[in-house]
């Protein structure tokens, strides 16, 4: 944050794109207030609230068997934030692969790692539809988290997966995710936004 706030001051140019996506990130975070913006409270696994515009609102909400619950923008409606879990825990060893990944410092995921995650992954894990640009833990708003950032194939929509260790036990994963058109870029800094936002339970 200090960053942008130095930005600020200095005289440097900053590109259209990236003075917006900072705002919005102030503005997720609350530093700047924005009238338009209101915190969403979800309530959905770890999830206890986030940041959005008053343009989007909630849309398919599913209970079971794998609960799913979706917000988006009305002026991008493909442009979906979304919570989902599966409904089933992960084999044992799958478990301790997640566990094992999240009890490291934050860093980028090696080769080896992101194959020992494919149960974890899902359909993210294959190549034929989908192509994952960036694979990493990080703390998020206080809790480390697995971030997986890509595209798919066969819609060309960008993707960001947060996966989340629900009960400690490394088996119930809960899934935060965005996906949008590659044309909707303000849709796009807005959900990125509210992703961190999120403020946990």
């Amino acid at each position: 944050m200090a960053n942008f706030c130095e930005q600020l001051e200095t005289a440097q140019p900053m590109s259209t794109d990236n003075h917006a996506a900072l705002m919005l990130s102030l503005e997720s975070t609350g530093r700047m207030p924005n009238p338009n913006q209101r915190r969403e409270t979800v309530s959905f696994g770890q999830v206890d609230s986030v940041m959005l515009r008053d343009d989007w609102e909630k849309g398919i909400t599913e209970a079971t068997p794998a609960p799913f619950s979706e917000y988006h923008s009305t002026k991008f409606p493909e442009t979906k934030l979304c919570f989902f879990y599966r409904g089933h825990r992960m084999s044992e060893s799958g478990s301790n692969s997640f566990t094992q990944t999240l009890s490291q410092a934050d860093h980028a995921l090696s080769k080896s790692e992101i194959q020992s995650l494919q149960e974890v992954l899902g359909t993210k894990a294959d190549k034929e539809s989908y192509t994952m640009l960036d694979a990493r833990t990080q703390s998020l708003n206080g809790k480390r988290v697995l971030i997986v950032r890509g595209a798919y194939l066969e819609n060309h929509y960008e993707n960001e997966t947060v996966y989340v260790d629900s009960d400690g036990s490394g088996s119930a994963v809960q899934e935060i995710y965005w996906q949008s058109p590659r044309s909707d870029y303000a849709a796009q800094r807005q959900v990125r936004a509210a992703l961190r936002s999120i403020s946990w339970k």
